[in-house]
């Protein structure tokens, strides 16, 4: 199979939640949004650290890795995943440092990953997304 000449990242799927054309508008001109502050904020706050004690505090299965960055080349989704757990079966976790009114697009971003994973490291269990360490969506 052709390899695609694109890359799709979870964070773009996620912008298609607020609007459609955010993604194409994005692709077409490769402008690249500067982060804002609360954004470099909580990048910082939410460095190894922090997703280490978010896999603790969840009872993630061990071995857990974090920012695991993976790339499918047939399908040209890529991204770096904060909390893989597991082994034969992985746990997907999706930490975010502060709670947000709306949070569709981020489960949007948690399933891409978890897709993503489950064609690149081992079949997907589960799925969890964390907003200021409290479980907002756990998917089976």
């Amino acid at each position: 199979m052709p390899q695609p000449y694109y890359s799709i990242s979870p964070s773009m799927l996620k912008q298609m939640d607020f609007c459609p054309a955010i993604p194409w508008i994005l692709s077409k001109t490769g402008w690249i949004e500067p982060p804002t502050e609360s954004m470099r904020s909580a990048k910082e706050e939410a460095d190894a650290s922090y997703k280490e004690r978010i896999a603790s505090s969840l009872g993630l299965e061990k071995p857990y890795r974090i920012e695991v960055c993976l790339r499918d080349r047939e399908t040209g989704l890529s991204g770096c995943i904060d909390i893989a757990a597991g082994s034969k079966r992985i746990t997907v976790v999706e930490a975010k440092r502060y709670r947000r009114r709306r949070s569709q697009h981020f489960r949007t971003q948690l399933l891409a990953y978890a897709y993503l994973a489950n064609r690149q490291i081992a079949p997907v269990e589960r799925a969890i997304l964390v907003m200021e360490e409290r479980v907002e969506l756990d998917i089976p």
